[in-house]
């Protein structure tokens, strides 16, 4: 694997942070993010078992909160991110690198994806979950073909549980409709209009572990290096590739 001079790409991302920081887009995201109920669910943390999924300002938001942590932090998060983005398709051993001790360490800035978590009717998360397993099985397909990987099946068919509704002060469950939430999609996309390149802009929803290795490697290498530490993790439940990438590419935030 050759190693890249990632110089242009991390000034361009330190230029992006320095901006959304002046047009004070974490600001304006909480008024957005303040639309949407607190849920009152419980601690199960069972939603946060799929990487954090985002759109470029919120990834953009993440990152300038996690610039600011200390190194260790930083280096931990930056290896559990890659860990997560490499082999969440074939163990169900990883979960969101932002959780911790069963808590979110982002709750200030946690996603738009995140939030609506819990105001989904039973009928809409099973569509969605339905679309999850159709998309898992073109995936397993497309790495059986390719790459001649079998995918897991407990890991193609794992679906998140439902969570029950979040309820209102009289105990009814409060729903938040596909037009509502697409009109709070709508106030993200057009504050990332005002700050993010285009070419960030699509596709506009992405898991924060695949836009975090963009900073290093191309989408190209990305999917090389995944076939490979996946079959070397199927094999012998390890990677020395993974464990080289993080040295090369002296992986960090």
């Amino acid at each position: 694997m050759e190693e890249l001079d990632t110089t242009p790409v991390q000034i361009k991302l330190s230029d992006l942070i320095e901006m959304i920081e002046d047009e004070k887009i974490s600001r304006r995201l909480a008024y957005i993010y303040n639309q949407i109920p607190k849920t009152n669910c419980g601690p199960c943390v069972k939603c946060c078992f799929v990487g954090a999924q985002v759109y470029p300002i919120e990834f953009l938001n993440i990152y300038a909160h996690l610039v600011k942590m200390p190194e260790l932090t930083r280096t931990r998060l930056a290896k559990k991110l890659i860990e997560y983005e490499m082999l969440h398709l074939t163990t169900l051993d990883y979960s969101c690198a932002f959780l911790e001790n069963d808590a979110c360490i982002l709750e200030d800035q946690k996603p738009i994806a995140c939030r609506l978590f819990g105001f989904y009717a039973e009928s809409e998360y099973k569509k969605m979950a339905e679309t999850s397993r159709q998309q898992n099985q073109r995936l397993a397909m497309h790495f059986a073909r390719n790459s001649r990987i079998l995918l897991p099946e407990k890991v193609m068919t794992h679906d998140i549980e439902f969570c029950a509704p979040t309820t209102d002060k009289k105990g009814n469950p409060i729903f938040i409709s596909a037009q509502e939430r697409e009109r709070l999609f709508q106030q993200i996309y057009s504050l990332a209009e005002l700050v993010v390149p285009d070419e960030w802009l699509e596709p506009d929803h992405e898991r924060f572990s695949y836009q975090f290795a963009l900073e290093f490697m191309t989408a190209e290498e990305i999917e090389k290096a995944q076939t490979k530490i996946i079959k070397e993790f199927q094999a012998k439940q390890k990677s020395p590739t993974l464990e080289k990438l993080m040295a090369e590419y002296g992986v960090h935030i």
